[in-house]
């Protein structure tokens, strides 16, 4: 199940999938990166989910909040000057 990596769903046409970079007991871990598209993507989200697959290959769907995340995105890049 390692191999699904993560799916964020933000109601575009295509879900991006996150492949995990590294997988420890007990958790893995995936890694975006922020490309403008990327970024435009979860800036136009109205709602978002993120899939996981469990052991048993069952698809686990947490939905996410996106209230605020238009406003943590724009403080990020202006922190880091692109804003």
């Amino acid at each position: 199940m390692i191999n699904s990596g993560i799916v964020l769903d933000t109601g575009t046409e295509k879900p991006i999938t996150l492949p995990y970079t590294a997988c420890v007991a007990g958790y893995c871990e995936a890694i975006a990166n922020l490309a403008p598209d990327f970024i435009d993507t979860l800036l136009s989200a109205e709602e978002a989910t993120a899939t996981i697959n469990s052991i048993s290959g069952k698809p686990l769907i947490f939905s996410i909040s996106v209230d605020g995340l238009v406003d943590a995105i724009t403080a990020l890049k202006f922190r880091r000057g692109q804003g």
